[in-house]
């Protein structure tokens, strides 16, 4: 970077150009601007001749409360559907599965949530995303990123599990689950897992949302 900033040409550039310039990988400034590098009196945006430059966020706005993030689309949208519905005050927001610390990282400039929760695929590829989303909350200084206790016993008790043999969780992946999910929950979530078997999230689709009540969302 250093051997770089001698040669600037005066044109500011979308950070991921940036940073392909710079470190040959598009993405490596993803995570520099949010560490120490960029503390006072040393990195900034104009000294790297770039801004940030994130995707579009689809979120349903419905008050300045909770933010729930939600892993895909379809579930997303039947869930706002319900939390519009319910008298949600927070917001509703899209993860765009593996995309989410990029969605998060948008957001980071709105007024932080007192809870920000997070619901997924039950498998391991879902969780794998989940975990990089409570990174990305913790670079950001946002509020710790908890499960949505309810939805996730949703999907458990109402999903018909599946094979997933692409994915092989390691045992440290799985404590993970156990940890982050807790309880008796966790524990039947990590055993289904480490079994290489799934249960997507939408099974908690529109029929099964109709009746619930928005604590019965988050609730242990």
């Amino acid at each position: 970077m250093n051997t770089w900033l001698s040669h600037r040409q005066g044109t500011a550039v979308p950070m991921r150009e940036r940073s392909l310039e710079i470190f040959h990988d598009e993405k490596v400034l993803d995570t520099v601007v949010l560490g120490p590098l960029f503390t006072p009196g040393r990195l900034t945006w104009q000294l790297l001749e770039a801004f940030p430059c994130w995707p579009p966020v689809e979120q349903t706005i419905l008050g300045d409360g909770d933010w729930l993030i939600i892993e895909n689309f379809t579930t997303y949208h039947s869930i706002s559907a319900r939390a519009r519905e319910a008298g949600f005050q927070g917001r509703t927001v899209w993860g765009s599965g593996d995309q989410v610390a990029t969605r998060l990282s948008a957001l980071a400039d709105s007024p932080a949530p007192q809870r920000l929760w997070y619901f997924g695929d039950i498998d391991a590829g879902g969780f794998r995303v989940a975990r990089s989303a409570v990174r990305r909350a913790d670079l950001l200084r946002l509020p710790p990123l908890r499960p949505a206790y309810g939805l996730y016993r949703m999907a458990f008790d109402g999903g018909k599990a599946r094979n997933d043999k692409t994915n092989r969780p390691s045992g440290e992946a799985l404590q993970w689950i156990r940890d982050w999910l807790d309880g008796q929950l966790g524990s039947a979530v990590a055993e289904l897992v480490g079994q290489q078997r799934r249960k997507v999230q939408e099974y908690v689709g529109k029929m099964q949302l109709s009746d619930s009540a928005i604590d019965d969302w988050f609730a242990l």
